[in-house]
């Protein structure tokens, strides 16, 4: 889980968006939904993916909570903040 936490910041540094009927770009909000079910939602059939600029540290913390926000429960992001400062495995249920 901590691997998918420290890659939000590599997803940042992609631009994620589509073009609307106007050729307006419409910006994927990163790591609220999947980007298919993004953009199937918006009625669009490509996805333009670009690079973006390096993000700060501040978006870079932001990412990492927004993501395991959104993928994570709060049981969930506890249990993986005790695991990221131990040593030994720590085996918990999953239910």
């Amino acid at each position: 889980m901590n691997v998918l936490a420290d890659s939000s910041s590599a997803i940042q540094m992609i631009n994620v968006y589509v073009l609307d009927r106007r050729g307006a770009a419409i910006p994927w909000p990163y790591f609220t939904q999947p980007i298919s079910a993004w953009a199937r939602k918006l009625d669009v059939e490509e996805v333009c993916f670009s690079p973006a600029p390096i993000p700060s540290g501040d978006e870079i913390s932001g990412g990492r909570d927004f993501l395991c926000a959104h993928v994570m429960t709060i049981n969930d992001i506890g249990k993986m903040k005790a695991i990221s400062s131990m040593l030994q495995p720590l085996w918990v249920k999953a239910v």
